[in-house]
């Protein structure tokens, strides 16, 4: 097998994935990366910022100052945990339910085009793929914690 050709492809597809982050996009004016934590709140509601930045895999104050030009726009609501008064549940406004689902509509829309290009069968190749490829790197990120060498 040719592991520079796999690099190669895989180093092709984090651009593409990072397409939208790296060249401005935005959705009804919104920046991609608080389209992503509105997503990611409207699919996890009532999840705390650390919760949600781990989940992300992003550091909470990268997540916070994201949050924060969120709440700002009346999308994001922060409610009082009652089992822990020093932390903040996440969750949508009506205002941020609505751009959720618009969203949501739009990518699905934008998927639906890569899916209707490409045959059954290979998606479902590619899925387990890219499933196999998830668990291997995130053993290796997981075992990376402290730093590793190559």
């Amino acid at each position: 097998m040719n592991h520079q050709y796999l690099q190669e492809q895989l180093l092709v597809l984090k651009r593409n994935l990072n397409y939208f982050d790296n060249n401005g996009y935005s959705f009804e004016g919104i920046p991609f990366s608080q389209c992503q934590l509105v997503l990611h709140v409207g699919n996890t509601p009532g999840k705390c910022l650390l919760d949600i930045a781990n989940a992300m895999g992003v550091d909470p104050s990268t997540i916070s100052r994201t949050l924060d030009r969120i709440v700002k726009r009346g999308l994001i609501d922060r409610n009082e945990n009652p089992e822990d008064r020093r932390t903040k549940l996440l969750t949508l406004t009506e205002d941020g339910e609505a751009f959720y689902h618009r969203y949501k509509a739009g990518e699905t829309s934008f998927f639906r085009r890569i899916y209707d290009s490409i045959s059954e069968e290979k998606i479902l190749s590619v899925m387990t793929s890219i499933k196999e490829l998830n668990i291997v790197m995130t053993t290796i990120n997981n075992n990376c914690q402290g730093g590793c060498k190559s």
